[in-house]
C-alpha cells in the first residue's frame, strides 16, 4: 500500500493551529507536498516521467502545458504554493503569519477539490 499524501493535509490542519511561527511554516510545507505528492502521482501513472533534478519545476511546468484549463490551474496554484514553502522552508529573515500558513492550506485544498480533472 502507498503513502496517501492528502494525510499531510490533515497534519498541516494540526499545525496550524498552534499558534506559533515554526508550527505555521511547517503547515506551509506540509500542505505544498501533500498536493505535490498525489499530483506528481497522477502524472507518473499516466505515463508521464521525471528527471531526477529538479522534479518540483517538472510537475508544475508539465501542468501549466497541459490541455485541460483545470489542470493548467492546479499547476499555477502549486507553482505559488511552492513559493510559499520554499519561503517558509529557507527565509529565515521574514515572518511568516498564521493567514499565510492558513491561505496556503486553503490553496491545497482546492487543488484537492479540482484533482479529478487530471
Amino acid at each position: 500500500m502507498s503513502f496517501n499524501w492528502l494525510f499531510y493535509l490533515n497534519v498541516a490542519n494540526h499545525l496550524v493551529s498552534q499558534r506559533s511561527e515554526e508550527y505555521w511554516r511547517s503547515a506551509i510545507s506540509r500542505a505544498y507536498y501533500a498536493v505535490f505528492g498525489v499530483v506528481r502521482g497522477i502524472l507518473q501513472s499516466q505515463g508521464t516521467q521525471f528527471k531526477s533534478d529538479n522534479i518540483h519545476r517538472q510537475v508544475i511546468n508539465r501542468l501549466k502545458r497541459h490541455k485541460n484549463p483545470t489542470a493548467q490551474q492546479i499547476g499555477v496554484s502549486l507553482d505559488r504554493l511552492r513559493r510559499e514553502r520554499n519561503k517558509a522552508d529557507y527565509d529565515d529573515g521574514i515572518s511568516i503569519s498564521y493567514n499565510e500558513a492558513f491561505m496556503a492550506i486553503a490553496v491545497a485544498r482546492k487543488i484537492q477539490r479540482d484533482l479529478p480533472a487530471l
